[in-house]
């Protein structure tokens, strides 16, 4: 196999090792290598795992900031990991309600007094914050003269993709 996204390069490796008389045949894959071996899987799985690990610490950074120190980063990641995955499951926009009460039940004895600030704090930075970062940037992208895809880009797109996969595994 020989990788590279220029017919150019394909066709002067393949005259090298046709002038070499060395019968070494190769399949090319237009694949650009200039940024590298890059696994588009394995840095999706980096990308999550650093989201994740910033999302589950919110709780400790607030825990810090109330100046407790008794519980581990550990244990206070995990609560929020078991807070995450029973909110997931509420069937409301953005688990309202259950949400603050996963955390007020699972941090109630880590934060004590502080649990009603805490948990109104976290649920801030987690849902509420979000929500306007992306508005602003929504509104950005509108002032620059981006605007959302139609329906039939979105389609095009969706079908190319797809026709890109299918190529891939085809190989």
């Amino acid at each position: 196999y020989i990788l590279s996204d220029s017919a150019k390069q394909t066709e002067r490796l393949a005259s090298i090792f046709e002038d070499k008389g060395t019968g070494i045949s190769f399949r090319p894959v237009e694949k650009a290598i200039h940024g590298g071996f890059v696994d588009d899987d394995l840095k999706a799985c980096f990308f999550t795992f650093i989201q994740l690990l910033l999302f589950l610490s919110i709780s400790y950074v607030l825990y810090l900031g109330f100046g407790l120190n008794e519980a581990s980063f550990l244990q206070i990641m995990s609560y929020q990991a078991y807070v995450l995955m029973i909110s997931s499951f509420i069937p409301l926009p953005g688990a309202m309600g259950a949400a603050e009460l996963g955390y007020a039940g699972f941090f109630g004895d880590i934060f004590g007094a502080y649990t009603g600030v805490s948990t109104m704090l976290w649920r801030i930075f987690t849902f509420y914050l979000p929500i306007l970062v992306g508005l602003g940037f929504t509104l950005t992208m509108r002032e620059k003269g981006i605007e959302e895809p139609t329906d039939n880009e979105l389609r095009e797109n969706s079908y190319n993709m797809e026709q890109t996969m299918e190529n891939i595994n085809k190989e």
